[in-house]
């Protein structure tokens, strides 16, 4: 079998084990078959995630500081600040959303969000 096969393959056993749509032995078992028993470690995983979930949280964290620089102390036209605050609270906002799903930083993204929507209060 390719190995491209055996990788989705294993994430959809992953998934289901981690959605418990089959009790954990079984996903044991058909994880050790289509790894050969070698190639897949639970901590290895859990590392992975982890490492990811902190870099995506640290990209999120330095985003703040970058924006607040770039709308506070550069004179841009008023609708190019609009535009990168506008691109920043959104790509907060999808950050929060997928670490909301992960249980993660959540409430520190929509913070962020909130902070820089506080730029432009009243637009009369």
């Amino acid at each position: 079998m390719k190995q491209t096969k055996k990788d989705i393959i294993i994430q959809e056993i992953l998934l289901w084990k981690d959605n418990q749509m089959l009790p954990p032995h079984y996903c044991d078992y058909l994880l050790a078959l289509y790894t050969q028993g070698t190639e897949f470690t639970e901590a290895g995983r859990r590392a992975r995630l982890k490492r990811i979930h902190m870099s995506t949280a640290l990209l999120a964290l330095l985003l703040l500081p970058v924006a607040v620089c770039i709308l506070y102390f550069t004179e841009l036209s008023f609708l190019l600040q609009t535009v990168i605050l506008t691109s920043f609270v959104g790509s907060l906002l999808l950050l929060a959303i997928y670490f909301s799903r992960q249980k993660v930083l959540a409430p520190m993204l929509f913070l962020g969000a909130a902070l820089l929507g506080i730029k432009y209060p009243d637009f009369s």
